[in-house]
């Protein structure tokens, strides 16, 4: 039977505590560094750090009902106050840039108008003579008149 090190379930404990801490920082800034699923993403990063804190706690160190009530205590204060609190912050940091970026006093154009399409900008017009005469025609017809008309005409100066 060996002799077990006396140290060793804290240092576990503190080390998956650490683990548990970075997973928490980077689901706050997840939260703040992304766009619509940043809720579930920070809802996952928390759900796992959670899960290694407390399995952590449970098996290392034993639940006792101090730690147990520590638990308790950051579960209820994560999941009551923290949630909404950084929910009600993004969204109105979403809302604010939103307004920011489509308000009218705003010169920046949207993208698709400051990157057209290069086919449809860069080509030149045709300029082959059926071309020329359907862009005559479709010009001199009035948007009342039957579309037939068109290929009538067309027909009558082709023959």
């Amino acid at each position: 039977m060996t002799k077990r090190n006396k140290k060793q379930p804290e240092i576990i404990a503190g080390v998956a505590l650490v683990i548990a801490l970075g997973l928490e920082t980077a689901a706050i800034t997840t939260l703040f560094h992304s766009a619509s699923p940043a809720i579930l993403n920070f809802i996952l990063l928390h759900a796992s750090a959670a899960a290694i804190a407390t399995i952590t706690a449970d098996t290392q160190l034993g639940s006792t009902l101090k730690a147990t009530r520590i638990q308790l205590f950051g579960f209820m204060f994560s999941l009551f106050f923290f949630i909404p609190f950084t929910g009600i912050i993004g969204g109105l940091s979403g809302l604010i840039s939103g307004l920011k970026r489509y308000h009218p006093m705003n010169k920046t154009a949207p993208w698709w108008q400051t990157n057209p399409i290069p086919a449809l900008s860069s080509s030149p017009p045709p300029t082959d003579a059926l071309s020329i005469e359907l862009r005559s025609m479709s010009e001199q017809l009035s948007f009342h008149e039957n579309p037939a008309l068109l290929f009538q005409k067309l027909a009558a100066t082709r023959s």
